[in-house]
């Protein structure tokens, strides 16, 4: 199934070179990532003193951009080595880097907010991917994904399935798959599907904070 993950990164790296709105590079529709974006930063607002955020899966750069514009201290990381290359040309006052989510370069705790808008609908080892994410942040994690309603009984086979005809499907998760993994770190959390009395068009965020941190 890590084929899967070669066949994202291989997309995401096409479409870094492709004369096409930024969204598009991202597989968002503009109405979608606006929606995102707003979000995003409602949830970053809920967490008090927080100064440096990491951002992974940062694609083209508009997010950490727009957190720098609000005073914050920002790093985007990404796997796409063309994407990165598209985001400092076009951002060259911000940190981006090239690395995989899995192993992120950075000291734990390093960042007060960890971030990452859509990336884990594109992986498979899910749980190692959101505990680096909870290593290297010290106040809190908030992630977009596509959420389902009903849990499945065997997600991998779910995805095994979804292999068979598509070779990067967009993987959705029931919140049960990702709450635990949360909870084992010892954080508190929310779900968020809806924003503004509207559901969310790309699917849903988890923010999780530590609960020993002042928040």
């Amino acid at each position: 199934m890590k084929d899967m993950e070669k066949s994202w990164k291989k997309q995401y790296e096409k479409r870094a070179k492709l004369n096409i709105p930024d969204y598009e590079k991202s597989f968002w529709n503009e109405e979608g990532q606006k929606q995102l974006l707003e979000v995003t930063l409602y949830l970053i607002s809920k967490i008090k003193d927080a100064k440096t955020i990491l951002d992974v899966g940062c694609g083209p750069g508009l997010y950490c951009e727009i957190l720098k514009q609000k005073g914050y201290e920002v790093t985007g990381v990404d796997y796409s080595k063309n994407i990165i290359e598209y985001a400092r040309k076009n951002y060259p006052h911000l940190k981006f880097i090239v690395a995989d989510g899995y192993n992120l370069p950075f000291k734990d705790k390093q960042f007060d907010i960890v971030i990452s808008i859509g990336a884990l609908q594109c992986l498979v080892e899910h749980e190692k991917f959101i505990k680096e994410l909870i290593r290297v942040s010290s106040k809190a994690v908030i992630i977009s994904t596509l959420l389902k309603k009903k849990k499945s009984k065997n997600p991998m086979r779910t995805l095994r399935e979804q292999l068979k005809n598509d070779p990067f499907p967009c993987r959705e998760y029931h919140p049960s798959e990702l709450i635990p993994i949360f909870e084992r770190e010892g954080m508190s959390l929310g779900v968020y599907t809806k924003h503004n009395k509207e559901y969310i068009k790309m699917g849903g965020f988890i923010i999780a904070k530590h609960k020993d941190r002042n928040n």
